[in-house]
């Protein structure tokens, strides 16, 4: 019965040759590596095993955002360079472009490495500004205010072709301000 499944589902999820098993590997990695009582080497060694066992629930499952997000940014915190970092960032937009949970982590760090990118994937980083603008455009504001995402940065990917868009974004920058 249904019961039966369930069980039969759990004994699947635990067992390593299943992509949420690692996954999970990577996720619980990744939060130890947070801890602030670590030593950097400690914290290394914990990004380490949170990279390589995302890498491998990708292997397993792909089209995980996600795991694919997590992969770029533990790369980042370990110093890799942008051009190893990169691929995986924009496999995390690809696996699923309309993630709201991962689209400003995203956007942060596509807006970073923005200079270092050839025009397709600039592309990338419009669509998801531009998505970010029609789904949360409270939280882009948000990373604007912070500092997190320049101002000149979007503006200088959505002026001139999206300059409608960069007038709605300025006109609520202002607002917020009054």
């Amino acid at each position: 019965g249904i019961r039966d499944d369930l069980v039969t589902g759990v004994q699947t999820c635990a067992l390593p040759i299943y992509h949420r098993y690692y996954e999970g590997q990577s996720l619980l990695a990744y939060l130890q590596a947070l801890d602030p009582a670590l030593a950097p080497q400690q914290r290394d060694r914990w990004l380490t095993i949170a990279a390589e066992t995302a890498l491998e629930a990708v292997s397993r499952a792909p089209m995980n955002p996600a795991a694919w997000l997590r992969v770029a940014t533990v790369r980042q915190s370990l110093g890799e360079p942008t051009e190893a970092i990169l691929p995986m960032l924009m496999m995390s937009v690809y696996s699923g472009r309309v993630e709201p949970t991962l689209l400003m982590l995203r956007l942060r760090m596509l807006h970073e490495m923005q200079n270092e990118m050839g025009p397709d994937q600039r592309r990338v980083v419009i669509d998801q500004t531009l998505l970010a603008w029609r789904l949360a455009p409270k939280s882009l504001l948000a990373e604007i205010r912070s500092g997190a995402i320049a101002y000149d940065r979007i503006a200088g990917l959505l002026v001139p072709a999206h300059v409608r868009i960069m007038d709605e974004i300025d006109e609520a920058i202002r607002a917020s301000v009054r």
